[in-house]
């Protein structure tokens, strides 16, 4: 192989890019690059677009157990526990942290919204989420800002949503707390 070609390159991780006067070398492997440094900043940033959270240095299991009481006092009904991690093992598939998943619903408010938005019934029932990552206990639901945007319009049905998903945050900052 011809090495004086390469010595007139540039090379990031291993792959040639650039040639002498700078332009780019390869333009697949320019767009797969350019694609896998947007996918990798979108996976980073992720939980932020799509969810709201809290982090605790509580055990999760002490967390856990207190969803039951908090939903109660935050007037939501909890409807279905998982454990997770429990499921997937059962499945043969274990995994090396603990995840708790918890349905729960506002019935009055569920009925208003998919009375006149029955497309958002891919986003129900409202979760919180409990994981375990490093020492720490995430607890965490579905970001609802964009569809409090697209109700926004609504105004009696987006003032009930938009307190559910006050008092929804609300319960997991207590949680957090715990």
């Amino acid at each position: 192989m011809d090495h004086s070609i390469l010595d007139n390159k540039r090379k990031i991780h291993g792959f040639v890019l650039f040639d002498k006067e700078g332009s780019f070398f390869d333009w697949k492997l320019k767009n797969r690059l350019i694609l896998y440094f947007y996918t990798n900043h979108f996976l980073q940033n992720m939980k932020v677009i799509l969810s709201h959270q809290f982090s605790s240095s509580t055990d999760i299991e002490v967390i856990s157990a207190e969803v039951p009481s908090f939903c109660e006092e935050y007037k939501f009904a909890l409807l279905q526990t998982y454990v997770y991690h429990e499921i997937v093992e059962s499945k043969g598939f274990p995994i090396q942290r603990k995840v708790f998943i918890f349905e729960i619903c506002q019935a009055r408010v569920a009925s208003l919204i998919l009375t006149s938005y029955p497309q958002f019934s891919v986003f129900m029932p409202c979760k919180i989420v409990l994981y375990e990552e490093l020492d720490q206990t995430v607890i965490t639901t579905m970001d609802l800002t964009p569809m409090l945007q697209v109700i926004g319009q609504d105004e009696p049905i987006f003032q009930e949503a938009n307190t559910l998903y006050e008092q929804l945050k609300s319960l997991l900052l207590k949680l957090a707390g715990i």
